[in-house]
């Protein structure tokens, strides 16, 4: 539960993020309105989990971290910047892709 003055940490996408997103975007939209939705719905929801918890994903690969959404298994990996104020999402991906 979050506490009423709870400080949010604010998310920021590298340019490697993006990509990303515009990659999974078009595929999505190729497929099927509602699959691209349902996806981008997946995919918001974990990266929302970083602003009240940023320390949710594990840690690899040194400062990295990484967390994965609930249905669709994307991997969402980020840093954490500023004492943990700041996430930036540096890669999306689907779990077996990569």
């Amino acid at each position: 539960m979050r506490t009423p003055h709870a400080k949010m940490t604010v998310i920021k996408y590298a340019p490697s993020a993006k990509h990303d997103f515009a990659e999974i975007s078009q595929y999505y939209l190729e497929i099927s309105r509602q699959t691209f939705g349902n996806v981008m719905d997946d995919i918001a929801s974990c990266i929302d989990v970083l602003t009240s918890n940023p320390e949710a994903g594990i840690k690899f690969r040194s400062a990295q971290r990484r967390i994965v959404s609930t249905k669709y298994r994307f991997v969402v990996v980020y840093l954490l910047e500023d004492n943990n104020q700041t996430a930036r999402i540096i890669g999306i991906y689907r779990f077996q892709n990569r």
